[in-house]
């Protein structure tokens, strides 16, 4: 019933039994958990860029200029590993381009020196041999009065053949060299080689069967003339080390030492080249 004036009481009535539960029941507090803070999220185009500009940097300091790699020159191997020095070495393209030079120059000049000495040999064998052919008088020189004296080959002024397997046949192209060219091949010294007159513009040379002391004369020769290359061949090389030197390369430097494996390879060349002709003669 509600009376006029009065707050009506409207809260339940509890039970003595309920109010004895209540009050054993444990006290539960509860903490409030504080509340996140959220930063907001940055700018994904920004944040892209600026990785962009700072990759770009460390990649820019990073990356050597091709100053930086053409002068370097000092190179650490890693630690623990064989050999752990430190090791100076100029490696810039233009670093060892003159040394290359002067020991292929040398080098050049001693294998010009070898095939002369061939060539010199080869002659020397077709001699002693048996065998006649043109190339017997390769060595002859013609002096032309008419050329102001200048010396040409035999084959420039005339042909060279072979007729009866002994004999040489030189045909002039002019009559007016026959003196000249009669002269040269006398003087030329050639053993065995006298020239007949056949006609006003061919001469004959009998090449006679080569003789015992003609062998050995020959090989003579020959091992004079290999003492004589082996000479060549050394001042090649001594030309080249002094030029060596003047770099500023010690006498067993890499370059010096490429310098005597030529020389001892042209030399060894040699050696066998005379080898195989005494065995050719005395065969």
């Amino acid at each position: 019933m509600i009376v006029a004036g009065k707050r009506a009481d409207l809260r339940p009535t509890m039970s003595a039994r309920s109010l004895v539960r209540l009050a054993l029941r444990p006290r539960v507090t509860l903490t409030p958990r504080p509340c996140a803070t959220y930063r907001s999220a940055p700018s994904i185009t920004t944040s892209a860029c600026n990785y962009a500009k700072g990759h770009r940097k460390a990649s820019l300091a990073s990356t050597p200029t091709p100053e930086a790699v053409e002068t370097h020159t000092d190179f650490t191997p890693p630690k623990g590993s064989k050999g752990h020095k430190r090791v100076h070495e100029d490696i810039s393209p233009t670093a060892t381009s003159e040394e290359d030079e002067i020991v292929n120059q040398a080098s050049h000049k001693m294998d010009s020196t070898l095939e002369w000495f061939k060539r010199e040999l080869g002659q020397m064998e077709s001699r002693v041999s048996g065998r006649v052919v043109p190339s017997l008088l390769d060595p002859v020189r013609v002096k032309l009065k008419d050329a102001g004296g200048a010396a040409v080959r035999l084959d420039q002024v005339s042909t060279v053949g072979v007729r009866d397997g002994n004999v040489l046949v030189v045909t002039l192209f002019d009559e007016v060299n026959m003196k000249d060219v009669e002269a040269s091949i006398i003087n030329a010294q050639i053993p065995n080689m006298n020239p007949q007159r056949a006609d006003t513009r061919t001469l004959r040379i009998v090449v006679p069967k080569p003789t015992m002391e003609a062998r050995q004369a020959v090989v003579a020769n020959a091992s004079r003339m290999a003492e004589d290359t082996k000479v060549k061949i050394r001042t090649s090389r001594e030309s080249g080390m002094k030029e060596l030197k003047k770099l500023g390369h010690a006498k067993h430097s890499k370059f010096a030492d490429e310098l005597q494996k030529s020389t001892d390879k042209h030399t060894k060349d040699i050696d066998a080249l005379v080898a195989k002709l005494k065995k050719s003669i005395s065969a």
